[in-house]
């Protein structure tokens, strides 16, 4: 093995490790038969050794958890259609246009729910590119809106999502695979991971203006981010932070500026020092 991959592997935790060998059984079916061999030649091993067998039964060396078991499955994931991402755009953006037509708001929501659930269904078929892609769309279009009906219509197509989206921001971060050269890259990149760390917190600042968030999105952030991000994400409190104390003292409270400045400050004490 090169000394350069041996290096890969001894870094990668037990997570890592089990999803790097999903991914090469389902890159090498053949593959299947010759671990299967070799795992029954290491229990068989560990069969012969009484003591280690002992140990075993008296769970006094077991360092396990659920979440390391390995699974393969033969059979191959589901071939996808492409995805044509500057149509799935122009879906979003035509809503402004129905809903100015007096097109019914359910046909819209029905919509938006169908596309936020074809992203979750790439995301269980392991095309989390597109995935992430799809989900990026709708929270970018929740960004940049406008129309007093349409927000609460993606804050609550958003809120039934983000246990799923979540889930794959969690996996994308933390997951590695073996690329053509034969080395491993991560899923995020350090650039993919800040880009989405950005757009939570810009949301997370929306939703805090409507009073209706929960610390799902500030939870989110903490669990994707690296030990780097944790100086960015510093930068990004900060400078809102900055922006909030320039309006200077007023006879008039501002609660607003003060239920977001008091979740910043929130935000702020959990974020560990980096």
């Amino acid at each position: 093995m090169e000394p350069e991959m041996e290096r890969h592997l001894q870094r990668c935790s037990r997570k890592q490790l089990v999803l790097l060998v999903q991914e090469l059984a389902l890159r090498h079916p053949d593959l299947l038969t010759e671990m299967a061999a070799f795992l029954e030649q290491q229990e068989g091993a560990i069969e012969d050794n009484d003591e280690i067998k002992s140990q075993t039964e008296d769970g006094d060396d077991w360092t396990g958890d659920e979440d390391a078991l390995i699974t393969f499955s033969s059979n191959p994931q589901p071939v996808l259609p492409s995805l044509d991402l500057e149509a799935y755009a122009k879906r979003l953006e035509g809503y402004g246009a129905r809903v100015k037509q007096k097109r019914e708001l359910q046909s819209i929501r029905s919509d938006l729910k169908a596309f936020l659930q074809e992203a979750e269904e790439r995301a269980n078929c392991r095309d989390y590119e597109n995935a992430l892609d799809l989900y990026a769309l709708v929270l970018d279009e929740r960004l940049t809106e406008h129309d007093a009906t349409l927000i609460p219509i993606f804050d609550k197509a958003i809120d039934e999502v983000l246990p799923a989206l979540q889930a794959l921001l969690d996996e994308a971060s933390s997951n590695i695979r073996l690329n053509s050269a034969n080395s491993f890259t991560p899923l995020f990149t350090a650039e993919m991971r800040q880009i989405w760390l950005k757009r939570l917190f810009a949301l997370w600042l929306k939703r805090l203006d409507t009073r209706s968030v929960t610390e799902d999105m500030p939870e989110m952030m903490l669990d994707i981010a690296w030990a780097d991000d944790i100086v960015l994400l510093r930068r990004f409190v900060h400078e809102e932070l900055q922006q909030l104390r320039q309006g200077g003292p007023s006879n008039i409270v501002d609660f607003k500026r003060q239920y977001r400045t008091r979740a910043l400050e929130r935000f702020l004490k959990e974020l560990p020092f980096s």
